[in-house]
C-alpha cells in the first residue's frame, strides 16, 4: 500500500484502516477518559479513598514500567512507584493498619520480580525473587500474613511477609502453562487459579505448607481463562472470562458446573461480580457489557476505549474501566438515570474493529503484540 504516513509504511490495508479508526475513534469523551499516556494492565482500587470521593483513587499497572496511584476526580497522579525493569502486570495494597507509612504496595513484573513499596513515600523497600519468568497475579491473604504470586513459569510463590525480609516459605505447580489470576473463595483458607492452557485449579494455602485440591483440575473451556472471580455474597459461585469468547458463572458444589454463560464476539479479558448480582465484562473488541443475570440477557453495552479493555472494577454506581489505549473511564451503572448521555454511548456510535484479527491462542502473543506495538 502506498501512503505519505511514515507510520503506516510496511502495513497491510487493514491494519491502516484499523489505525485510522482508532485514531478517529480516541478523540471521543464517552466515560470521561482519564489519559495515563501508557497502556494499563491492570488495576486495583485504593481502599482508602474517602466514601465522599465521586470517583476512587486507584493504583494503576502499566506497560511503562510503573505503578502509580491516581486521583480520577482530579486527574492528578499521587505518586508514582518507578523501578521494575518490564511491564508491571498485576499489584496488591495492604489494608490500612494506621498511618501510610505502615502500609505496602506489592507490584508484579515482566522482569520476574515482586517489589514491595512504602504507599506514602513511594520508596522500593524490598524485591523478591523467586520466579523464572514474569508474574502475572499477586493475591494477598492478608491476616495469615501471606502473599501469593502466579507466574508464567507455570508456578505459584508464597511469601511470608510478616518477616523482615519478606522470605519465600514454598512453591505449587500444577499448571502446564502460565498462571494467569488468582482469586480467594470467600470465607476460606482455599483459593482458584486460572491458567493460558485453558484450566481452572483450586488450591488450599497454609502458612506451613498448600497443597493441590484438585490433580487434573477443571477444563470447561476451550481457551485461555483470563480471569476469575467469586460472587462476594456466594462463596460456590466462581465467574470466568476467557479467550474462547464467553464468560461463564459455575457452581463449585463438588466439583464445578456451569450455570450461566454470555458469549461474546472477541476474546474476554475480564469479568467483575456488581453489588447488585449482575455482570459486567471486559471484551478485546473493545467494549464493556453489563448483563442481567437472573434473565440472561445483555443490558447495556458501554463503548468508548479504542484498545482492549483490560480491567473493571466498582465504585458506588460508578464502572471503572481500564484499556490498553492508556485510559482510565467512569461509567454510570444506573441505567435507569441515564439516557442519551455521552458516557453511555451504545457499540453502534463507533466503527466495529476489523472482524479478522488473529485469534491467538498462546498464552501472551496477543498481550505481546499489543503491549510492544507502543
Amino acid at each position: 500500500m502506498q501512503t505519505s504516513n511514515p507510520t503506516y509504511l510496511f502495513q497491510t490495508e487493514d491494519a491502516v484502516r484499523n489505525e485510522e479508526r482508532k485514531l478517529e475513534k480516541s478523540k471521543n469523551k464517552h466515560g470521561n477518559p482519564k489519559d495515563l499516556k501508557s497502556k494499563v494492565l491492570n488495576i486495583e482500587l485504593d481502599r482508602t479513598t474517602p466514601k465522599r470521593y465521586q470517583l476512587p483513587r486507584v493504583f494503576t499497572c502499566e506497560a511503562s514500567h510503573v505503578c502509580r496511584l491516581y486521583d480520577m476526580n482530579d486527574g492528578k497522579t499521587c505518586k508514582v512507584y518507578k523501578g521494575h525493569g518490564g511491564p508491571v502486570t498485576c499489584c496488591q495494597v495492604e489494608s490500612l493498619m494506621g498511618d501510610d507509612q505502615d502500609r505496602f504496595l506489592y507490584t508484579g513484573s515482566w522482569d520476574s520480580t515482586i517489589k514491595r513499596w512504602n504507599v506514602r513515600t513511594g520508596e522500593c523497600v524490598e524485591t523478591l525473587l523467586g520466579h523464572a519468568d514474569y508474574v502475572k497475579s499477586l493475591l494477598l491473604f492478608e491476616e495469615e500474613g501471606l502473599l501469593i504470586s502466579g507466574s508464567v513459569d507455570a508456578t505459584l510463590a508464597i511469601w511470608d511477609i510478616r518477616s523482615q525480609p519478606n522470605r519465600l516459605l514454598y512453591k505449587l505447580s500444577g499448571h502446564s502453562r502460565g498462571i494467569e489470576k488468582i482469586t480467594r473463595q470467600p470465607g476460606s483458607n482455599i483459593f482458584w487459579t486460572c491458567g493460558s492452557e485453558s484450566s481452572i485449579r483450586r488450591w488450599e494455602i497454609r502458612r506451613e505448607g498448600g497443597q493441590s485440591l484438585d490433580d487434573e483440575g477443571f477444563w470447561g473451556h476451550q481457551s485461555n481463562v483470563y480471569s476469575l472471580m467469586f460472587e462476594p455474597e456466594d462463596p460456590e459461585s466462581l465467574w470466568t472470562a476467557s479467550a474462547d469468547k464467553t464468560v461463564r458463572q459455575w457452581s463449585v458444589y463438588e466439583g464445578l458446573h456451569e450455570e450461566t454463560r454470555f458469549e461474546h464476539p472477541d476474546f474476554c479479558t475480564d469479568v467483575l461480580v456488581l453489588s447488585d448480582g449482575n455482570v459486567c465484562t471486559a471484551c478485546r473488541d473493545e467494549n464493556v457489557r453489563l448483563c442481567n443475570v437472573n434473565l440472561g440477557n445483555l443490558a447495556h453495552v458501554y463503548s468508548g476505549h479504542y484498545e482492549s479493555v483490560t480491567k473493571l472494577l466498582q465504585w458506588k454506581s460508578c464502572l471503572v474501566t481500564a484499556s490498553l489505549d492508556g485510559t482510565l473511564r467512569s461509567w454510570n451503572l444506573d441505567l435507569s438515570s441515564v439516557s442519551n448521555e455521552t458516557n453511555m454511548a451504545s457499540e453502534d456510535t463507533f466503527q466495529k474493529p476489523e472482524a479478522n484479527q488473529p485469534q491467538l491462542t498462546e498464552e501472551e502473543l496477543a498481550e505481546l503484540e499489543e503491549l510492544m506495538s507502543d
